[in-house]
């Protein structure tokens, strides 16, 4: 990737790479992880098409790809004014939120198997079998906790 733009100071173009590389190894692609990380830091939190560009010292067409991308994921959303005719990107934590609360599904489907394996397996590998027996309640701890959590996190935000 080009340099960021000399505008953002050495702390901010770390941090933009450092969450890039992170988003990368989730499966976004290097630009579309970089709109997020700078997008995470950016005041105003909203940014146009045209700032991106200029920031980010990418072509237009490769931020276009990226905010299309984000946008169909949900990890960005857009936001227009009264009386600018522009179109400003921001961060999509409501997305984060569901994510979370997808999980809950993800560790009892993933429990399940994990029971259905060890049904299956022989009581050859018997320290495997522990291993597996352990990561199997471990995702049960986090079915169960999970939604409490999020829960009393959901209801102490109310009450601030």
């Amino acid at each position: 990737m080009q340099a960021l733009s000399e505008s953002m100071n050495k702390r901010k173009q770390e941090f933009v790479e450092k969450v890039g590389v992170f988003f990368e190894e989730k499966g976004l692609t290097p630009i579309s992880a970089r709109v997020v990380g700078y997008l995470i830091i950016a005041e105003p939190h909203y940014q146009s098409f045209y700032q991106l560009t200029g920031i980010l010292q990418v072509s237009k067409g490769a931020i276009s790809n990226a905010l299309n991308s984000l946008l169909q994921k949900e990890y960005i959303q857009c936001v227009t004014f009264t009386g600018d005719r522009k179109r400003y990107f921001k961060v999509n934590t409501n997305t984060w939120l569901n994510f979370l609360k997808t999980r809950y599904s993800f560790f009892g489907e993933m429990r399940h198997l994990l029971d259905e394996s060890l049904e299956i397996r022989s009581n050859e590998q018997k320290e495997f079998n522990h291993d597996l027996g352990e990561i199997r309640e471990l995702y049960g701890v986090f079915e169960k906790e999970l939604p409490k959590i999020i829960s009393n996190w959901e209801r102490n935000r109310k009450n601030d």
